[in-house]
């Protein structure tokens, strides 16, 4: 078998169970995707699921005033009606 984690750090924390696993690159080629001077509304991405935090993205939108857009797979359909409910 062969092993891979997004991160260095995910590597080590599994090092235990895993002892070689392969880091595998961000998949985001940062030399065409440059910071620029954003927009109105804040963004975040990721799988819909508790452990990623949307819910804490939309209580800072909601803190802040702004409009927050969430992208991602909805992994744990109700954990996503319940923080799409609160909005």
């Amino acid at each position: 078998m062969h092993f891979s984690a997004v991160s260095a750090h995910t590597a080590a924390a599994w090092r235990h169970i895993v002892p070689a696993a392969t880091v595998v690159p961000n998949g985001i080629d940062t030399r065409r995707w440059q910071p620029g001077r954003g927009g109105e509304d804040l963004v975040w991405s990721g799988r819909i699921v508790p452990e990623k935090g949307a819910h804490l993205a939309i209580e800072v939108a909601e803190q802040s005033g702004r409009g927050l857009r969430i992208v991602g797979p909805v992994g744990d359909a109700e954990y996503f009606e319940e923080a799409h409910s609160a909005t």
